[in-house]
């Protein structure tokens, strides 16, 4: 029952993806240039860079893990708008953009979250 319901749900996000890309027909995955996939790859460790470094510097502060991990995303947010440049220029979907963007986000979230909960767990001397 439950893995019907799961591949009906996936069937419906799928159909309505294709339909909403329909009015760009033209654009397929493999469009990107190798100088926007390059872009798109350095921008994105820029953006991890950024997070890392962020951290670094945030090492030791007593505010709450959420907190922490908030100020620290939106202090690397601007990385990201350079990725959203590209695909317009590539004239990518901006369903398919945004979703893109939201992806690095939830990772870059986590990651960051990850990070700071281990390292307000270590006992401190």
């Amino acid at each position: 029952m439950m893995k019907s319901l799961l591949t009906a749900t996936m069937a419906g996000l799928f159909l309505l993806a294709s339909l909403s890309c329909r009015a760009d027909a033209k654009w397929a995955p493999s469009t990107l240039s190798a100088g926007a996939i390059q872009k798109i790859n350095s921008t994105t460790t820029e953006y991890r860079q950024c997070l890392d470094q962020a951290i670094q510097q945030q090492a030791g502060s007593r505010l709450d893990a959420g907190t922490l991990t908030d100020l620290i995303l939106k202090r690397c947010e601007d990385r990201l708008t350079a990725i959203r440049q590209v695909f317009a220029e590539e004239k990518v979907p901006p369903l398919i953009a945004d979703r893109y963007l939201r992806m690095k986000r939830v990772q870059g979230t986590r990651d960051v979250l990850r990070t700071i909960i281990s390292a307000q767990a270590q006992p401190h001397n």
